[in-house]
């Protein structure tokens, strides 16, 4: 043996000598470990990443469009469930998100047309007190009032949540022959980008990061672990 080989051994046997606990405690480890989580993310929701998803997820649909299975039967087990946790953790976000679509200008656009529309087609003697321009801005007002309210974000949430209850009910094989290919792809692209986000979200990573520190404290050493990683396949 030559004195790199003997180098090189020593500082295995040092190693492999080491506490779990104390590197699971090191600055070090907390910081690869935070820079391992940052690259994670950013490779998942890379273009690549979605793009791959995206043409995996279509050819999936295309084969199950034609089996008489329910979307939650499609789904794995729990994660309907964890998809409403998510909604309800990031109900601001999605109250805001709304509110930020409904004052957008071509919404507001929209709806103004639709009052002048409306106002239009009345008696002429009832036209003259109605005025387009107020009931438009009492309707948006009494929306953006709606949507600032703690407990209306939570009926929000709740009604998001009711209806993914509602659709993973219904039956692929009878909702698919209606939905334009665009419609699919919009939806497929939703379904990914939900799934990306989901296994990316701190909350998650967190708790699988949790799980596999958990179970590397089992052992005292990191001689001890590697030795259990290397003799089994499955991790326990």
């Amino acid at each position: 043996m030559d004195i790199k080989e003997s180098i090189l051994k020593e500082l295995i046997n040092n190693i492999s000598k080491y506490n779990v606990c104390d590197i699971l405690q090191d600055e070090l480890y907390i910081e690869i470990k935070n820079s391992v989580k940052a690259k994670f993310k950013d490779f998942i929701l890379s273009d690549d990443i979605k793009n791959m998803m995206y043409k995996l997820a279509e050819e999936k649909m295309i084969k199950i469009e034609k089996d008489d299975k329910t979307i939650k039967e499609l789904l794995p087990q729990g994660f309907e469930n964890s998809i409403k946790v998510l909604v309800y953790n990031k109900g601001p976000e999605i109250t805001q998100t709304v509110k930020k679509f409904i004052n957008d200008e071509k919404f507001k656009s929209k709806i103004k047309e639709e009052i002048i529309k409306l106002t239009s087609g009345v008696n002429p003697m009832i036209a003259k007190f109605v005025n387009a321009d107020s009931i438009y801005i009492k309707l948006i007002s009494s929306i953006n009032s709606y949507i600032d309210s703690p407990e209306n974000t939570m009926n929000i949430v709740m009604t998001i949540n009711n209806k993914i209850d509602e659709a993973a009910g219904n039956n692929i094989s009878t909702i698919s022959p209606y939905i334009p290919y665009e419609g699919k792809m919009s939806f497929v692209k939703t379904f990914v980008d939900m799934v990306l986000n989901f296994i990316t979200d701190e909350i998650f990573i967190k708790s699988f990061e949790n799980k596999i520190e958990e179970k590397m404290l089992k052992f005292n050493t990191v001689g001890e672990l590697i030795y259990k990683l290397s003799s089994s396949t499955k991790f326990q």
